[in-house]
């Protein structure tokens, strides 16, 4: 994300997905969880999670630009 979407130095990821005003507390959660296991966890993360994980950027992306219209 670029601008005032733009994450922060040192702000947590689920912070971030607050902060944009993505107001889904199950799609945060689920979000922050496949980041997390991903950035910090020492396993391979499932493919499947990657996808949503992707598709979930997405729509977060295409949400915040139909926003700023």
């Amino acid at each position: 994300m670029k601008g005032i979407h733009k994450r922060k130095f040192g702000e947590l990821f689920r912070d971030w997905l607050n902060r944009i005003h993505l107001n889904n507390d199950e799609l945060n959660r689920q979000l922050s969880e496949i980041y997390e296991r991903s950035r910090y966890g020492e396993e391979d993360i499932p493919k499947n999670d990657v996808k949503v994980f992707k598709e979930m950027l997405k729509q977060i992306k295409k949400q915040l630009d139909k926003s700023a219209e």
